[in-house]
C-alpha cells in the first residue's frame, strides 16, 4: 500500500466486518495495490539553445538580434494520479488520495487526467559601459495548458451536481432567513428574523444584487445567490490549473 495503514484503513475494513459475522480471522492482503503517488508514465525534456556574444558579427541586424541570446525550455508529460471513485452520497470528498467514503470500484482504479507542462525562458545579453547585462523573460505555461491533479472522488470530474444541490438546500432551509425552515419567498422587512438592522440591510442588499430589488427574496433569487457562493468555494476553477505567468527582469553581471 501507499503507507503502513493503507490496507488496514481501506480493504481490510470490509473483510474485517465480515469476519465479525463469520467468526473467522480477517484475510491477509493478497495483491500489491497501486500507490497513491504512482504515475505509470513520465516523459520530461529540457531544451537549451545559446548563441555566443560574437554570433553573426558580420551581420549587423542578425548580430543585434541573436548575439548573446539564449532560450531555455522544459517539458513534462505524465500519467495522472490514481484515485478511487466513491459512491456519490453528496458529501463532497475530493482527492486523490481518499481517506473515507464508500468505494464504487477497486482501490486506485481510476486516474486523473494526463499532466502536461511547458515553461520557457528567454535571455538576451548585452554590454552597458563595458559591463555585462542581461534582460530576461520567464514565461510559465505560455501555451495555457490545463492540469487537474484533484477531482471530486464521487464524480471523477471538476463538478459534483449532487454536492452542489445539497449545499444549496442546506442554505435555503436556514431559519435565520425568515424564522422557519421552509423553502419559500419572503418579504425581508416583514418576515425576516434578522432583528439586527445591519444584518437585515445586508440581506436587502443581497436581494437587490441577485434579484430585482423589490425587498421580496424569492426562491429563485436565493438560489442565484447561494449558487454563486458555492461556485466561489467549490467551482471547477478550484481543480483546474491553467494560469499563465510572465516575469520580466534585468540582470547586471559583474
Amino acid at each position: 500500500g501507499s503507507d503502513p495503514i493503507t490496507y488496514y484503513g481501506k480493504p481490510m475494513r470490509g473483510n474485517s466486518n465480515l469476519s465479525l459475522l463469520t467468526g473467522q480471522p480477517p484475510e491477509p492482503p493478497e495483491v500489491l495495490q497501486t500507490l497513491d503517488q504512482s504515475r505509470t508514465h513520465s516523459l520530461s525534456g529540457v531544451l537549451s539553445v545559446t548563441f555566443g556574444d560574437d554570433y553573426l558579427e558580420g551581420n549587423r541586424i542578425g548580430h543585434a538580434t541573436l548575439g548573446g541570446l539564449s532560450l531555455f525550455a522544459t517539458l513534462r508529460v505524465a500519467s495522472g494520479l490514481p484515485y478511487t471513485r466513491l459512491e456519490n452520497e453528496g458529501y463532497g470528498r475530493i482527492g486523490p488520495p481518499y481517506n473515507s467514503g464508500t468505494p464504487a470500484e477497486a482501490l486506485n482504479s481510476s486516474r486523473t487526467p494526463i499532466e502536461k507542462r511547458f515553461d520557457m525562458r528567454l535571455v538576451k545579453g548585452f554590454k552597458v559601459r563595458g559591463k555585462g547585462a542581461r534582460v530576461f523573460a520567464d514565461f510559465r505555461n505560455p501555451l495555457g495548458l490545463s492540469n487537474m491533479d484533484v477531482v471530486w472522488l464521487e464524480t471523477g470530474t471538476a463538478e459534483n451536481a449532487r454536492h452542489r444541490e445539497k449545499f444549496i438546500t442546506n442554505y435555503l432551509t436556514l431559519t435565520t432567513w425568515d424564522g422557519d425552515a421552509d423553502i419559500d419567498d419572503f418579504d425581508i422587512r416583514k418576515e425576516s428574523e434578522l432583528t439586527n438592522p445591519i444584518n437585515q440591510y445586508m440581506v436587502l442588499e443581497a436581494e437587490r444584487r441577485f434579484g430585482d430589488g423589490d425587498g421580496v427574496f424569492t426562491v429563485a433569487e436565493q438560489r442565484h445567490m447561494i449558487t454563486d457562493y458555492y461556485n466561489l468555494l467549490w467551482g471547477p476553477q478550484r481543480y483546474r490549473e491553467s494560469n499563465r505567468y510572465l516575469r520580466l527582469g534585468l540582470e547586471l553581471v559583474f
